[in-house]
């Protein structure tokens, strides 16, 4: 199986290429909290984005097989570098997932949503 298409803030596809696509969406920073103990002044995030998977096939049980491979390869990307090589103090995939099926138009793919939570720190209030 090919891996596959990763974009970010990219239209929902009308058709999924064979390895599966990946919409990475940026989310909300959510508000700072500040320590207005440090100098310089820390500010600690909480930013949530979502992940969107689709597959596509034909055969439902094909397309539940494509589903659980693609999040299972996600969930080890995950485990493999949870601060995303230090961008972040810490990141995971909330629990609820939401899955799309068989919407008008797009009857042969299957799609799920990931929130994703990244914490991180950094000294601007900008993010």
């Amino acid at each position: 199986m090919p891996g596959p298409l990763v974009e970010r803030n990219a239209d929902r596809p009308e058709e999924a290429p064979p390895g599966g696509h990946v919409i990475l969406r940026d989310g909300v920073p959510g508000e700072p909290d500040p320590d207005l103990g440090t100098e310089p002044r820390t500010y600690y995030w909480v930013h949530r984005a979502d992940v969107e998977f689709y597959v596509e096939d034909p055969d439902q049980a094909a397309r539940d097989a494509a589903m659980a491979a693609l999040l299972e390869k996600f969930d080890a990307a995950l485990a493999s570098d949870p601060s995303l090589g230090g961008l972040v103090d810490a990141m995971e995939a909330e629990e609820q997932l939401i899955e799309q099926d068989a919407e008008e138009g797009f009857v042969t793919q299957k799609g799920v949503l990931v929130p994703v939570r990244l914490e991180y720190a950094s000294t601007s209030a900008l993010g």
